[in-house]
């Protein structure tokens, strides 16, 4: 049984062309893909094809959440981009086959975006996000040095994102904006007094001003 390491980052065309029934990976990293799926020689262009699979569920996440959040609503498919992630991370946690963890990626990118907000803060919020992304790139590093294992690694924000589903997102109201253009004005109250009550605005004067974008709104 010839046994054999195996660089991606060499020419491996030599190495490729022996008869190996086994081979014996770099023990550096833990549990990787690559070894556990052994994704070399003939193989080894399905990691960038997982990649490129994720991006594409990010692509296809602007054209299906976004048509399906203006016809049914902006919580309903923040709850759905949610789902969708923590199915596929767990599916990527589980996977037994590179077909299924290809397929699981492909989830994960169509639940990581759904999200919207209004303009004027739109700049801040993109800010935020973006900072999010570059303060997860710094420390993974450090998470897969800890775990070890790509299947810890992927548990670590697919456990952030159940949390945020139990802990947060169902105190999420619908958009008023939203539900002000489906004409749905007694929905639309209530959202916009429990979301000025949340950022301490004075309430006084609510029902007064609500009033008046109702006569307006009734005039269109």
């Amino acid at each position: 049984m010839k046994l054999d390491n195996y660089n991606r980052g060499t020419n491996n065309s030599d190495v490729c062309d022996t008869n190996c029934s086994q081979w014996k990976f770099d023990q550096t990293f833990g549990n990787t893909i690559i070894e556990e799926f052994e994704l070399v020689c003939d193989k080894a262009w399905l990691p960038s094809l997982s990649q490129s699979i994720y991006q594409s569920g990010y692509a296809v996440n602007g054209l299906i959440l976004g048509y399906l959040s203006d016809r049914y609503g902006r919580r309903p498919v923040l709850w759905l981009a949610v789902i969708l992630e923590i199915c596929g991370g767990l599916s990527v946690i589980l996977s037994n086959s590179m077909t299924q963890y290809i397929v699981s990626r492909f989830f994960l990118g169509l639940g990581d975006s759904g999200r919207g907000f209004g303009s004027k803060h739109r700049a801040n919020v993109i800010l935020l996000i973006s900072f999010g992304s570059i303060l997860g790139f710094i420390t993974l590093p450090g998470a897969a040095y800890l775990t070890h294992n790509y299947r810890y690694l992927q548990l670590i924000p697919t456990l952030v994102a159940l949390v945020l589903l139990i802990s947060w997102l169902w105190s999420i109201p619908e958009s008023p904006r939203w539900l002000l253009c489906k004409g749905d004005l007694n929905t639309t109250k209530q959202s916009l007094m429990k979301c000025a009550k949340i950022n301490g605005q004075d309430v006084t004067n609510f029902e007064q001003q609500f009033g008046e974008l109702e006569k307006h709104i009734k005039m269109l």
